[in-house]
Formats: structure tokens, C-alpha cells, sequence
């Protein structure tokens, strides 16, 4: 990381430059910082249905924090992508308004 100019971390040069198993200077040299920033935020702004939820996301986050330590296409893969982000999308779900107004709106089979 100390060796990244200013182009790098923005991903603006090295695009080309083999970092091996460096994952947080192949993600900054090929997404550039602030758009890591920005999915960074986006993927906490999820809505969750539940705590449980919540935890997950925590869980996720500090995978993928710990994972871009040791490599830098681990992340990516999709053995460990794929399986990850369908887990993400069984646990994000609609807010707990919305599953309020959308049971409450169920109308009952009625009978002739």
C-alpha cells in the first residue's frame, strides 16, 4: 500500500500491474478508492429484515475486510462470490412498514 502513488489508489494507473495476493492494492488500482467508498456505503444502507440480518451484513463485512488482506481475487471468485451475495439477498428484506401494510391488505377469500 505504500508504494501506490496517488493514480493508483484512485484507479487512475496500474490497471496492468500484478499485485498477487495484495487485495486492498488490486481493488484500489483497479475500482479506485472512491468508488470502494461508495459500494462500501451502499452495502450498509441494505435495508435488513430482522437482527438477524444485520448480523450477517456485520459477518460479511468483516470477511470481506480480513479476505482483501490476504488476496486479491478471493472476493471475486465465484465459489465464495456467488454463494455470498444469494445469502445477501435472502436476508435483505422489505421494511417492516411496508410488511405491516402489505399483511394488512390481504383480503380474505370471501365466500358466495
Amino acid at each position: 500500500m505504500l508504494n501506490l502513488d496517488l493514480g493508483m489508489i484512485f484507479g487512475l494507473d496500474g490497471f496492468n500491474t500484478s499485485f498477487g495476493d495484495m487485495g486492498y492494492p488490486s481493488l484500489f488500482t483497479r475500482l479506485g478508492l472512491l468508488l470502494c467508498i461508495f459500494l462500501w456505503s451502499a452495502f450498509w444502507m441494505l435495508k435488513m429484515a430482522d437482527e438477524r440480518g444485520n448480523r450477517f451484513r456485520t459477518y460479511i463485512t468483516l470477511y470481506m475486510s480480513l479476505i482483501l488482506c490476504v488476496s486479491g481475487t478471493s472476493l471475486f471468485a465465484l465459489k465464495t462470490a456467488g454463494i455470498l451475495w444469494f445469502l445477501v439477498g435472502c436476508t435483505v428484506g422489505r421494511p417492516k412498514e411496508m410488511q405491516a401494510a402489505s399483511s394488512a391488505n390481504v383480503s380474505q377469500p370471501s365466500s358466495i
